[in-house]
């Protein structure tokens, strides 16, 4: 990871004067703060990037938070932009923060699945593509928590989406075709149990129906036995 302190613009000596006005002990004071903090955060999403690969993804999920203790609420504008900075008329680049963010919460993700905390993998999935909708990963994750929670309609409507986008990924393709196929099957269970509820309906009818006739012929024997 870059210094950030080496970010910052050295000026040249016949400019020395005038560079005090720019640059103040505070200043360099909170860009050594943000530095230590990134780095520290950083050191906590290589850790639980490690326990994620061990299969640890409790310890993982702890280690990742840490990360986003260190991290979330740092000042953007003390960072590198991933790629030239944006003018005043452009829209804001992603900074080394948006970037380290936008990792960490897909890797909790992954491991929300893994859990099987679908509503959890849901959420953080949503985090991730409000910053960047295009963020493939996230988007697949989201489908597979809906798909998990039964919404399937909705998991399908996203795969489709992504296989527009890359027609020849075979991970979501067969992800696609597991989905249709669970909801055909649950919508034929929901059929069923339709079809199951309907005869027991009539039967149930069927019951009242030989009751009633039954107290009616009573009640035309007595009215007969008066």
């Amino acid at each position: 990871m870059a210094n950030l302190t080496e970010i910052v613009e050295q000026p040249a000596a016949s400019e020395s004067s005038s560079a005090g006005a720019g640059s103040t002990p505070l200043m360099n004071a909170s860009l050594e703060e943000t530095n230590a903090k990134l780095a520290q955060g950083t050191k906590f999403k290589e850790e639980a990037d490690e326990l994620f690969k061990k299969g640890d993804i409790t310890g993982a999920i702890r280690q990742y938070h840490m990360s986003l203790l260190y991290i979330q609420g740092l000042n953007k504008n003390a960072v590198p932009y991933s790629g030239s900075v944006p003018s005043a008329t452009d829209e804001k680049k992603n900074t080394e923060i948006d970037i380290i963010l936008e990792k960490i919460y897909s890797n909790m993700c992954a491991c929300y699945l893994k859990q099987s905390k679908w509503a959890r993998a849901e959420e953080t999935a949503n985090k991730i593509l409000a910053k960047n909708p295009d963020n493939t990963k996230a988007s697949f994750r989201k489908a597979k928590a809906l798909s998990s929670q039964g919404y399937t309609e909705k998991a399908i409507k996203i795969l489709e989406d992504l296989l527009k986008k890359t027609p020849d990924d075979a991970i979501i393709k067969a992800e696609l075709e597991q989905v249709k196929a669970a909801d055909t099957a649950a919508s034929k269970k929901g059929l069923n149990k339709f079809k199951g509820f309907l005869n027991r309906s009539n039967e149930k009818k069927s019951g009242v129906e030989e009751v009633t006739n039954q107290l009616e012929e009573s009640r035309i024997e007595e009215v007969h036995d008066s």
